[in-house]
């Protein structure tokens, strides 16, 4: 359903350019609406939704007693139950049928919804990575690779000028050829932070240290992005991310993890205002508006797709964000005159 700039002005729903002035070097946070633009197989819910649908009632119903969406949290509970039962000599032969159709089926789930390396569109990528730069630091709930691609595209340029990287993750410390470790200190004052808040596909805890590290693809490895996940899942170490429904369970995921907490008190403590895109404000992520509300920030911008609602529905949807913060500038604007290159592709 097609709006006039003068109907949704009417609603208080503006033009990104009409805005920008006052969000120019907000920091940004990017929801699920914006891994959607770029893959619309990445739609789904969480993970955990898609891997439910074909998950075995026995395996499901442990997630279920243990009231959980974590993967990792039951391999663990997995690996500890065969471990009790070898101490006291108890035959089961249960726990490793379970154990490999968790990860055979988390394997599938990534493989089936995430674009390899030849179904991503590099020049998209390295237009949005630019049109990124107009913000500050980068706060996200996504799991997939497309917000480290986009920026890996800037980073590659800069560097071929013999300039400072733009962005950074903290992980830049090299651990081996594919893993980059977590720390919390940055070596370019100038740079713009990256903070993955829910986890990534790409992020991977060692057992025995508990730290943090990032996969990284290197060319002359010829191994796709998806090769590697498959290989630490494979080897029983499931990727980082918060797939909890409850805000409270993720919430409780977040702090105890050094990586997400760190990510988080980043967005509680800083004073930039916020530029929301793609992200849908719903119960199971309270926590992400908490978080905003502790901020130091004076306006946040949320996005509105249009889609085919009407202006009653979308002044109702308005409505709503600028009742959800409690001390804070909000406002509205059409998510599809944000990004050019997520509309000139």
């Amino acid at each position: 359903m097609s709006h006039s700039i003068d109907e949704l002005n009417a609603i208080v729903v503006f033009q990104w350019e009409s805005i920008s002035d006052a969000f120019d070097k907000s920091n940004l946070f990017l929801g699920n609406g914006f891994s959607i633009s770029l893959c619309n197989k990445l739609s789904y819910k969480s993970l955990f939704d898609k891997f439910k649908l074909t998950a075995s009632s026995e395996l499901l119903k442990v997630f279920s007693d243990f009231n959980t969406n974590n993967f990792e949290l039951i391999i663990q509970i997995l690996n500890n139950t065969e471990k009790v039962n070898e101490i006291i000599n108890n035959i089961s032969n249960k726990i490793e049928p379970l154990r490999d159709e968790l990860r055979d089926g988390l394997i599938k789930t990534v493989q089936d919804n995430h674009p390899t390396h030849s179904e991503i569109y590099y020049p998209q990528l390295r237009s949005l990575g630019y049109e990124l730069l107009d913000f500050s630091d980068i706060f996200t709930t996504n799991y997939d690779v497309f917000l480290y691609k986009s920026i890996l595209q800037v980073i590659s340029d800069f560097r071929d000028k013999k300039q400072e990287d733009p962005f950074i993750d903290y992980f830049y410390e090299a651990a081996n050829p594919t893993e980059l470790k977590f720390s919390n200190s940055n070596p370019y004052s100038s740079a713009r932070s990256i903070y993955y808040l829910h986890g990534a596909l790409f992020l991977y805890v060692y057992r025995n240290q508990r730290s943090t590290y990032k996969l990284r693809r290197l060319e002359q490895l010829r191994l796709e992005y998806i090769q590697l996940i498959r290989r630490e899942i494979e080897n029983n170490n499931f990727p980082i991310f918060v797939a909890e429904g409850h805000a409270n369970d993720k919430l409780s995921t977040i702090n105890n993890n050094s990586y997400l907490s760190f990510c988080a008190s980043k967005l509680q403590t800083s004073f930039r205002n916020i530029t929301f895109y793609g992200f849908s404000f719903s119960e199971p992520d309270k926590h992400i508006v908490n978080f905003a509300n502790k901020s130091h920030a004076k306006q946040v911008a949320i996005s509105i797709y249009k889609g085919d609602k009407t202006l009653e529905e979308l002044e109702k949807e308005s409505s709503f964000f600028r009742n959800t913060f409690t001390n804070k500038d909000v406002v509205v604007y059409d998510s599809e005159t944000l990004f050019h290159s997520l509309r000139s592709f």
